[in-house]
């Protein structure tokens, strides 16, 4: 992902304050308040560093068919058995 993928610092806090305080909800205009995809990326880096004992570099230097499958893993509530 690099740095013209991400959105401005600020609207990132502000979508992640958001999610945190009505996640799963609607906003004003009637649309569904959503985990932003940066919340999302995070914390599957964290998650994988964590189980793997690794730095984020180190994730994130991994070929993507490997994080996309672990990210499926990951959703769909299996610990690779």
């Amino acid at each position: 992902m690099g740095a013209a993928d991400r959105r401005c610092p600020s609207e990132t806090v502000s979508a992640i304050a958001r999610w945190r305080h009505v996640g799963g909800g609607v906003d004003v205009n009637g649309n569904p308040v959503v985990k932003p995809y940066d919340l999302y990326v995070a914390e599957l880096v964290d998650a994988l560093c964590q189980r793997y004992g690794a730095l984020p570099s180190q994730v994130l230097a991994e070929d993507v068919e490997m994080l996309r499958m672990l990210a499926m893993i990951s959703e769909g509530g299996t610990n690779g058995e």
